[in-house]
């Protein structure tokens, strides 16, 4: 869900629909309204228009809208890391290239020390899992 800044409705940031479907899914909505496939099309390029103008992207995963806090530097790491946290689905992902993102694989848009902010505690998640180096064990050859 998401408040447009100038009037100040809420809008479901999956299907574009104004006002939001509070305690309903998209497919759910839809099928309450009975509206098929009509309308859709002019509220998809509304959203889509919104998408760009906010940089806002979709989740790799279940399409919700994810963007930066800071607007004007999105496409950039000077302010906020690439690593995303997607708040619906919790799948962890690049918001510069959309790659999903799992706890042996980083994509290289981001260096692998960055971690994640969980959207829902605000806590800082670890993203590369460190592997222990294996121990050495020097055996002795020959005798005492």
């Amino acid at each position: 869900m998401r408040n447009c800044p100038n009037c100040k409705m809420e809008s479901c940031l999956r299907c574009g629909v104004q006002p939001y479907h509070k305690g309903l899914s998209c497919e759910a909505h839809a099928a309450k309204r009975g509206s098929g496939k009509q309308g859709t099309k002019a509220s998809d390029a509304s959203l889509m228009r919104w998408m760009k103008r906010t940089g806002t992207k979709q989740c790799p995963q279940c399409k919700m809208g994810v963007s930066k806090e800071d607007i004007a530097a999105q496409g950039t790491q000077r302010k906020e890391c690439h690593k995303m946290m997607c708040r619906g689905c919790m799948t962890k992902f690049c918001f510069k290239c959309l790659a999903i993102l799992t706890d042996s694989y980083n994509c290289g848009c981001s260096i692998e020390r960055h971690g994640f902010v969980n959207p829902l505690t605000l806590r800082r998640n670890e993203h590369m899992k460190l592997k222990k180096k294996p121990s050495v064990r020097l055996s002795r050859v020959g005798g005492s």
